[in-house]
């Protein structure tokens, strides 16, 4: 494996998955609890333990994405943020960021929502797709 130390900070890990998820053709979280409970796991584990994980599989037309981000709760109101993504044999590793914990919540929400909407669009994508290849031409 290649290590590739950002010298960005994980905000850019965050802007690129807003670009990634309009891409993807499938994804998952690991580990994959019902809808709408992954983000109550991740906010559970960093109140009640100081560190939540957030932990994705992303599939586009050509790659696969795994995507880590750790999220250490600094005990002030903040938190600190630190990620990577691995793309083959591939590593980025971005700067840690803190962040205040109001912000963490918001972007949990945000992205919580827009992996749904997007793991969903991309599947009907990959779908409707196949459904047109498939259909044979009349005589």
């Amino acid at each position: 494996m290649r290590v590739i130390y950002e010298q960005r900070d994980v905000r850019v890990l965050i802007d690129e998955l807003r670009n990634v998820f309009k891409s993807v053709t499938w994804g998952e979280r690991v580990p994959e609890p019902s809808r709408g409970r992954y983000r109550e796991l991740v906010l559970r584990m960093f109140d009640e333990f100081g560190i939540g994980i957030v932990a994705l599989r992303l599939y586009t037309d050509n790659r696969e994405l795994r995507v880590a981000v750790v999220i250490r709760n600094l005990w002030n109101g903040y938190a600190r943020v630190e990620g990577w993504v691995i793309s083959g044999d591939l590593v980025r590793v971005f700067k840690p960021y803190d962040v205040s914990v109001d912000e963490l919540r918001r972007v949990l929400e945000e992205f919580g929502d827009s992996f749904w909407y997007y793991v969903e669009a991309g599947v009907r994508r990959v779908v409707e797709e196949e459904s047109r290849s498939s259909v044979e031409p009349g005589p």
